[in-house]
């Protein structure tokens, strides 16, 4: 099972987000573009100005593989980091996490929490 963090807006109850915890494959292989799409778009976008500009500057001045080894750790850190990144990010809007819930899906999840809210 999985393991999702249930958020609520701080003045609106009715606002849920749910979010899972943990590793995320998706944003392993797309990186920056996985936190493009997941609300991430500050440090996305400076994540993506990091990349291009390792890039130019390896294909100036360094032999060999060096941006593919820059990619890659660049990957693992979103693979790591992303969700954790995602939840900093509803922190700041204001939300407020209220459960820790395990379920299969993140349908299941919000299912699981708001019949045991009422």
């Amino acid at each position: 099972m999985k393991c999702f963090c249930i958020f609520e807006k701080t003045n609106i109850t009715d606002d849920v987000r749910v979010s899972q915890i943990g590793f995320s494959w998706y944003a392993f292989l797309f990186g920056p573009l996985w936190g493009l799409t997941n609300r991430v778009l500050d440090f996305s976008i400076v994540w993506i100005i990091f990349i291009l500009l390792t890039q130019i500057i390896a294909q100036e001045t360094v032999p060999g593989n060096f941006f593919i080894i820059v990619l890659f750790c660049s990957n693992l850190f979103w693979g790591f980091f992303g969700r954790d990144l995602k939840i900093q990010k509803m922190l700041g809007e204001q939300y407020k996490p209220k459960k820790l819930v395990n379920a299969k899906s993140t349908n299941l999840a919000l299912a699981i929490y708001l019949s045991e809210k009422k």
